[in-house]
């Protein structure tokens, strides 16, 4: 200003360059922001690369299925080998057979075989350990020479067979949860052996594993997506229909309906279209009112009763299906969900939601779940699939007494069907287990106490 004053410097040129100036510093400060940015990026890239390039502790198994095996062998077989391969799998056969028979496995779906699991010393307190809590500790257990720090089991042996249901009791701290957590592989035990059909664990795919072993936690946790994609989780998936269209079986196994213009659209698991159907409670007179889908059918006029309920269940379900937002779902994974929904006693919740199955739950969404609400929904997801294996670690702890209940009719339909249940529980493990004469194993400081029938 001084220059435009003494004529030096015409105004319009002052502003011009007060203007340039201007952006020459906002650039700048862009620059050093990107400076900043770049550091800070590269530092999360640094923890990123660092997590990718880590080597899973726990690897996947090589061998697949007997059922997988067989199928694919069907398609892929050569036609001039059709007669030895024949020979090969009925030798196959009766080896297998004799190795269930020598063993006793033949009717025993799960089993623990002297596991023992200790955790690494740096996962606990440091890995500090004085030698009068070493000394204490061996004095307060007379095993205790044989403990390690960090353990966690130690000699863990039971079993449990088809249509059994086996309650895991104990103290807070005992295992029980580390128990599930070794059925799904999620840790490898340093001892022994966990045996599924009568093979071991380490040797099956993780894939092929854990869709036998339908698994509901205490504190479930939901996606930021609809009700429906979290009960069908892992079965969904938005790729083009036609190309699974093929893959559609002739029966439908939600209804005695032929599934003639239904969209399937999930993966290949040996679960996706399973046997849920036949868990339907109108089929067993195992029904509680405390449920709200039934009532104890008497002998007269039950085919009728059920009809009824039957063509209920239909109109209630074309009025899910002609929602807009099922326009986008395979309508026989729908119906599964919905049936699945029902068996898990979630079905008259959701559907006084505002948009019923397709309302959006999860961290963030404008509708909030209670901890009750939850649990039936982890439990629909686990039915959903129909796994061989049930395991349920609290599932029923923000569970009315009704609720809690009508669980149990649910538990007894599973068992009736001939699926292996575990119960991670202290309210209903005990006396559900008592009242139905089944296992219980006690835990008490890392050790199997009691294995009793």
């Amino acid at each position: 200003m001084y220059r435009v004053v003494r004529g030096e410097m015409t105004l319009g040129r002052c502003l011009a360059f007060r203007s340039y100036l201007r952006k020459l510093y906002s650039g700048l400060d862009r620059l050093l922001e990107i400076y900043g940015d770049f550091h800070f990026s590269l530092q999360s890239s640094e923890r990123y690369f660092d997590l990718v390039d880590r080597t899973p502790a726990i690897q996947d198994g090589e061998d697949e299925p007997a059922d997988r095996r067989e199928k694919d062998g069907e398609t892929t077989a050569d036609p001039s080998q059709t007669e030895l391969q024949a020979d090969e799998k009925q030798l196959l056969r009766e080896q297998e057979t004799k190795r269930q028979s020598s063993r006793g496995t033949d009717e025993t779906v799960l089993e623990f075989k002297n596991v023992s699991l200790a955790f690494p010393s740096s996962a606990l307190s440091g890995g500090q350990e004085t030698a009068s809590e070493a000394r204490r500790e061996e004095d307060d257990d007379s095993a205790g020479r044989r403990r390690r720090r960090g353990e966690v089991l130690a000699d863990v042996s039971f079993r449990a067979g088809k249509g059994e249901i086996m309650a895991i009791v104990g103290q807070s701290g005992a295992g029980k949860s580390t128990l599930a957590k070794l059925m799904h592989r999620f840790y490898d035990p340093q001892e022994g052996a966990i045996l599924l059909n009568g093979r071991d664990i380490r040797t099956l795919r993780l894939r092929d594993l854990r869709s036998r072993i339908g698994f509901v936690e205490q504190e479930p946790h939901l996606l930021r997506q609809s009700i429906a994609e979290n009960i069908a989780y892992g079965l969904y998936s938005p790729r083009p229909t036609l190309l699974h269209r093929a893959r559609l079986p002739s029966r439908s196994p939600l209804s005695s309906t032929e599934g003639q213009n239904s969209r399937v659209s999930c993966s290949s698991g040996p679960s996706c279209f399973g046997s849920l159907s036949r868990l339907d409670p109108r089929e067993n007179e195992l029904q509680t009112s405390a449920g709200g889908h039934g009532r104890l059918l008497a002998s007269d006029g039950t085919a009728s009763s059920n009809k009824r309920e039957e063509e209920d269940d239909e109109e209630e379900l074309e009025e899910i299906l002609s929602a807009k937002e099922a326009e986008s779902w395979p309508r026989e994974l729908l119906r599964k969900t919905v049936r699945a929904a029902k068996i898990a006693h979630a079905h008259e919740f959701i559907r006084r939601l505002p948009q019923g199955y397709f309302t959006l739950c999860g961290d963030g969404a404008p509708v909030r779940l209670s901890g009750g609400q939850k649990q039936r929904i982890a439990i629909a997801r686990a039915l959903c699939r129909d796994p061989q294996v049930f395991v349920f670690d609290e599932a029923t702890s923000c569970l009315d007494t009704a609720t809690e209940a009508a669980v149990e009719a649910t538990l007894d339909l599973l068992r009736k069907k001939q699926k292996t249940i575990f119960i991670i529980a202290h309210k209903l493990a005990v006396g559900y287990a008592e009242r139905k004469e089944n296992h219980c194993c006690i835990l008490s400081r890392k050790w199997l106490l009691n294995y009793k029938s």
